[in-house]
């Protein structure tokens, strides 16, 4: 893919994200999109370009948002790093790969985004981990699975998808 496209992807996920995202949410569980974005670049990019898009795209949705400046942009990089060094293949993902990778990437960010909230004056970090990070990324792991069993996935990589 070329930079132009990564860009224009990362663009419109955090437009989705930050505008028809939250419509589709689940008790206050909202997927994220652009994480499965960087979850993707690292896998298919590796570990370098996916820290950078993830900072990037990390630091437009902690400018869109009310939390803390750099949270996002702090686990995005490290998910975009995790997935990179971990799952980096120059071929689209095999399902089960694709699976393992955005499990890995999804829980990997939400634990670390949610224990560096909770150093503050939040609830304690366990309960924040049962009632809002596992279920986030459950949600998010699941919007990649559909996305991975649609014909856009196995189009873009050129390949069909293998169990």
């Amino acid at each position: 893919m070329k930079l132009q496209y990564l860009i224009i992807i990362s663009l419109v996920a955090v437009v989705l994200q930050v505008s028809l995202i939250p419509y589709l949410s689940l008790a206050a569980i909202v997927p994220q999109l652009p994480l499965l974005v960087i979850i993707y670049l690292g896998a298919r990019r590796g570990p370098y370009v996916s820290v950078l898009f993830g900072f990037g795209v990390g630091l437009l949705m902690d400018a869109l948002s009310t939390g803390f400046l750099g949270l996002t942009s702090f686990s995005y990089s490290l998910v975009g790093f995790l997935s990179g060094k971990l799952f980096y293949w120059d071929v689209a993902l095999p399902i089960g790969r694709w699976a393992l990778a955005s499990a890995v990437g999804c829980i990997f960010s939400t634990v670390i985004f949610t224990y560096v909230y909770t150093l503050g004056d939040a609830p304690p970090f366990h309960v924040m981990l049962l009632r809002q990070a596992l279920p986030t990324a459950g949600y998010t792991w699941l919007v990649g699975m559909l996305w991975a069993i649609s014909p856009l996935y196995e189009q873009r990589g050129g390949m069909r998808l293998e169990g």
